[in-house]
């Protein structure tokens, strides 16, 4: 049997067709969310119908979603994602009623933190943090072994204050980690310093041919993004932190720059690793299917 498993983010939407735990057909469509809710909602259902193309509906079990909170994980209801067009849409039922299938919600970034809790790096610890870093900053806990969800909503780690007078954040908390570190933010960071929009891997690719303003934009950024993880080893002590998303091929630049400050600031020594994992938003929203195979 195969399943779907799909990662929503503010940029792109990643969608996966599994068997046997292991992705066999992966595809990457924009999500335009600049264009409403309907477009965003066809898209899903595009990207859905062409990674099962040539499949008898009958050996998919189901579909996993990973989507960006706050939502009703529950009832599937997406109620209020800074980055995404949606209030209070019940994604969960559009896509159950078009595709026929179990259906099964959850945040995105906790996806990814159940991925690498069977799969990648977290597969052996009982307590770490997994941060997402792509259009915003989504945060998933794994906590003596179970994803933490609190009454809900539990993990939004990418909303909180890092500096009280910083950027306006769609979130309402304005100076946030997402809009200080996210790979949106770095990319404004390069427009005001460079004056271009680039993305991490492109300022790392300058930063290691001697650029020092584009090693500059990856020292602010990798300093904020530092502060929270400093915030989040005092909260948690976790064992371990793990970074993935779409500012991952910036490699051990960023990652140094945020480690350094992280150490100035941080009560305990915790490891922050890049994950390992391809598309580990995909991989943890197929587990949300029970009877995977």
């Amino acid at each position: 049997m195969y399943i779907v498993g799909l990662d929503l983010g503010g940029t792109n939407i990643g969608v996966g067709l599994l068997k046997n735990n292991k992705i066999v057909k992966f595809l990457k469509l924009p999500t335009h969310a600049n264009q409403g809710k309907g477009v965003v909602i066809n898209q899903i259902i595009k990207a859905i119908e062409l990674i099962i193309s040539g499949i008898d509906k009958k050996n998919i079990s189901g579909i996993g979603l990973g989507v960006p909170g706050p939502c009703d994980y529950k009832k599937g209801v997406l109620i209020n994602p800074p980055n995404l067009p949606f209030r209070n849409v019940n994604l969960k039922n559009i896509i159950k009623k078009r595709f026929k299938k179990k259906v099964i919600m959850e945040n995105d970034a906790g996806c990814a933190a159940l991925a690498e809790k069977r799969f990648g790096v977290g597969k052996n610890k009982k307590n770490f943090i997994l941060l997402t870093l792509g259009t915003g900053i989504g945060g998933g806990l794994i906590i003596n072994n179970e994803l933490y969800h609190g009454l809900g909503n539990g993990g939004e780690l990418g909303h909180i204050s890092i500096k009280s007078d910083g950027p306006k954040s769609k979130c309402g908390n304005d100076g946030c980690l997402e809009v200080l570190a996210s790979g949106t933010a770095i990319v404004k960071r390069a427009k005001k310093i460079l004056g271009k929009e680039l993305k991490a891997r492109e300022l790392a690719q300058l930063a290691r041919k001697g650029n020092k303003k584009a090693r500059r934009v990856l020292e602010e950024s990798g300093k904020y993004l530092g502060i929270g993880l400093a915030n989040f080893v005092n909260i948690f002590n976790p064992e371990l932190i793990i970074l993935s998303g779409g500012v991952w091929d910036s490699g051990d630049i960023l990652l140094n720059f945020a480690k350094k400050e992280m150490k100035k600031r941080a009560l305990f020594n915790t490891e922050v690793v890049w994950s390992k994992l391809k598309e580990p938003g995909v991989l943890g929203a197929a587990s949300l299917i029970k009877n995977a195979s």
